[in-house]
């Protein structure tokens, strides 16, 4: 009976993981982004009270700022079993995903309370 006895080799590659330099506006970002949809969730709620012929804006506008909070704090919302999907598609979604989701809310309602030109503008001859 022949037993071999040899060494084998191992390679270990480690590949350092990349440094994000932007933590700093992340979390400036994240923070204004928060602070917006306490904001829209007030304001929306405000306009439902305060303006009679608004309520279906308001809610839209408040349900935009619950969206957003909901998309930014995922840990707050998460602890809720309706809103765990919501929070956990937010760490999939690209940024530019969140900003149309977060768009979409606040010109419908804003649209439907005032006028849309209030939002573009209007053209003057």
């Amino acid at each position: 009976m022949d037993s071999f006895i040899g060494t084998q080799q191992i390679t270990v590659t480690v590949t350092p993981q990349p440094q994000d330099n932007n933590v700093i506006l992340k979390w400036v970002l994240k923070i204004a982004t928060v602070i917006l949809g306490i904001n829209a969730l007030w304001l929306g709620f405000l306009s439902i009270f305060d303006l009679g012929s608004c309520i279906f804006g308001g809610l839209i506008i408040g349900f935009g700022g619950i969206l957003v909070l909901i998309l930014e704090i995922p840990i707050l919302f998460g602890l809720f079993d309706l809103m765990k999907p919501l929070a956990n598609l937010s760490g999939r979604l690209e940024p530019w995903h969140k900003l149309i989701i977060y768009l979409i809310p606040a010109i419908a309602g804003i649209a439907l309370c005032r006028n849309i030109t209030s939002i573009f503008g209007k053209r003057t001859n």
